[in-house]
């Protein structure tokens, strides 16, 4: 997200061999800032990872429509994702449409040249368990369903983003399913939290969500961390963290 991203890029790849996913919007943003940034700079880093070895991109396509339709909702919460919120903060900013879907081909090309997966960011996903599937959330997914038959038509490999963050319970596997009706293409999960309680322990409650997903049919997990979600007294505070830590070590290298 910020500091000196090429060299913490660099040396995640000296040190793993692991496949390696980034959000090129982050660094664009982070070196020329949201009110300086142009379309350019998007392709710009796109190439520039491709280049370095990055393994799979996650592009956030939610496009005017949604934001308009999003402004007639009563959410609680309304743009949580990081990268969805700069693209539509770009959007809004410079009254343009996505950036990602206008040069959608060109960055396509990049992908494919590089055999990289293209991964379709999850936007409009639910901050909260109150916030339920709307209208939104079903635009986009059906519109990251079309672009990734597009472009994975065209040769280029694709993940959906869908159904993460927070959902009610008894709501994921309803929720999967839709999402493998709509697409055929492997579906990545972000916890899901089936509970906004569980502050400093989010690790644990997304192993829960993340346990009904897999069961309804989800292809990935994303597996949220102690040390990504504070505690009451700050960041990675969660009373497992140094226990975790101390026992995963021997397995580093």
């Amino acid at each position: 997200m910020g500091g000196s991203i090429t060299d913490i890029r660099k040396a995640i790849f000296e040190n793993s061999c692991l496949p390696i996913t980034t959000v090129p919007l982050y660094q664009a943003c982070a070196e020329q800032g949201i009110k300086k940034l142009t379309t350019d700079h998007i392709p710009d880093a796109v190439r520039m990872q491709a280049g370095e070895g990055v393994s799979s991109f996650v592009f956030h396509c939610v496009s005017n429509e949604m934001l308009s339709l999003l402004k007639t909702k009563r959410r609680i919460l309304e743009v949580v994702s990081k990268g969805g919120s700069i693209t539509c903060a770009y959007m809004l900013k410079n009254e343009v449409e996505n950036p990602f879907i206008e040069n959608f081909d060109e960055l396509r090309s990049i992908l494919k040249q590089h055999d990289i997966v293209l991964s379709f960011g999850n936007t409009m996903r639910s901050g909260c368990i109150h916030d339920i599937r709307d209208k939104v959330q079903v635009a986009e997914m059906k519109n990251n369903a079309e672009l990734a038959s597009y472009a994975h038509a065209s040769g280029v490999q694709v993940i959906i983003e869908g159904n993460g963050d927070h959902v009610r319970a008894d709501r994921i596997a309803g929720y999967v399913k839709y999402q493998k009706r709509l697409s055929p293409s492997p579906l990545f999960v972000a916890g899901p939290l089936p509970t906004d309680l569980a502050m400093g322990h989010d690790h644990i409650a997304g192993c829960v969500g993340a346990s009904i997903a897999s069961g309804a049919g989800a292809d990935y997990l994303c597996y949220i961390t102690p040390a990504e979600t504070p505690g009451p007294s700050g960041p990675g505070t969660g009373p497992q963290r140094a226990d975790c830590i101390q026992d995963c070590s021997p397995y580093r290298g």
